[in-house]
């Protein structure tokens, strides 16, 4: 799993603080000298480093959420329980991959959200089966 570089930088931050920390500890409970402490412990001293304050704004951003009204009226499969198509319907009360899907099959493969799904299609249970 790649993490990005910024969050890998505070938390090196963040851990060179905590080393500062418990140097800063251990020095104070045994009367050790801190420089000396670091030298001994940490043979590159110049890595720890009080935590500096760092503004990152994170923005997450989402999908647009189509209104109840306005969503496509084809039922989805949703992991074999079933679901709302999330798309805004533009042709009539499909969106158009569900409208294609009308046109040259003759039928929605999972039925319309309005009638009753299609028998043996959907999970009754929560299937078993772990997903990522």
């Amino acid at each position: 799993m790649n993490v990005p570089s910024y969050i890998s930088q505070l938390l090196d931050e963040e851990l060179q603080k905590v080393k500062l920390q418990v140097l800063q500890a251990v020095s104070a409970k045994y009367n050790i000298d801190l420089e000396d402490l670091k030298r001994t412990v940490l043979p590159d001293s110049s890595k720890v480093k009080p935590h500096t304050d760092v503004n990152i704004k994170i923005i997450k951003t989402r999908k647009m959420m189509v209104e109840e009204g306005e969503r496509c009226k084809a039922r989805i499969w949703n992991r074999g329980t079933g679901g709302q198509c999330n798309r805004r319907h533009v042709k009539g009360e499909l969106c158009s991959q569900h409208s294609t899907q009308l046109e040259t099959k003759g039928t929605l493969k999972h039925g319309w959200i309005h009638e009753k799904p299609p028998q043996g299609t959907f999970h009754t249970k929560r299937p078993t089966a772990l997903y990522k």
